[in-house]
């Protein structure tokens, strides 16, 4: 593997505690793969075989109901790694996992990985802060869903992009997120035409603006009024 491939798991949380000689060892057991935009990495229910960090692009995790009803749950973004739940409880994936954009990962066999976890401990303990960062965006989801309405929860999606992702221009705060109004529906958990008619109203507002794919937040405060009610 080469070395900047080397440099970028060392960059991984799960790995950064590490020497960088013991990461260029763990290096080897790794291979990237490359999958086009709509790619399923894996299915709901489905046996876990492998563990995946992602390099670039985006990855959106997808709970269904039996009727066919999907919730999303998160977008991943690079760097971030997955299906850690099936590591631990050797269970099916709890979740769909569905390539949002073209993305390049590095994957592993999941028995693998958890030989590596057992060789160096310091792997096992950097999934404590993951876990408890699931659980509060999961707690996060389940209240939004329950108690929020729809223009709080999509008020509070863009600021938490805003958050990770915002840009400063002299017009705003700018977001190149490149999600559809039926991805963000899935994410909020509504309809494609409640999200736009909900974009609509912030635009009328003077929260927002948004073209051809870009959000451009035009009065911050007025969008952190909204993710309160």
């Amino acid at each position: 593997m080469h070395q900047h491939q080397i440099a970028f798991l060392h960059s991984v949380a799960l790995f950064s505690r590490l020497s960088e000689d013991t990461v260029k060892e763990i290096a080897s057991s790794f291979r990237v793969v490359v999958y086009p935009r709509g790619r399923l990495l894996f299915l709901e229910d489905s046996k876990s075989s492998i563990f995946y960090i992602l390099a670039a692009g985006r990855v959106q995790l997808v709970k269904s109901s039996a009727e066919g009803r999907e919730q999303a749950l998160f977008v991943l973004h690079s760097r971030e790694f997955f299906d850690v739940i099936p590591l631990i409880d050797n269970n099916p994936h709890p979740y769909s996992a569905i390539a949002m954009t073209d993305v390049r990962l590095y994957v592993i066999g999941a028995v693998q990985m958890t030989a590596l976890m057992r060789r160096y401990p310091l792997m096992a303990t950097a999934l404590l802060p993951y876990m408890s960062q699931l659980l509060r965006r999961l707690t996060s989801l389940a209240g939004d869903l329950a108690l929020a309405n729809v223009s709080t929860r999509l008020a509070r999606l863009i600021l938490f992009y805003a958050q990770e992702e915002g840009r400063t221009t002299s017009h705003g705060i700018q977001l190149s997120w490149g999600l559809s109004h039926w991805q963000i529906a899935q994410l909020v958990g509504t309809a494609r035409e409640v999200v736009t008619r909900t974009l609509k109203h912030f635009e009328n507002e003077g929260i927002l603006h948004t073209r051809r794919g870009r959000v451009t937040i035009t009065d911050l405060e007025k969008l952190q009024k909204k993710t309160k009610k």
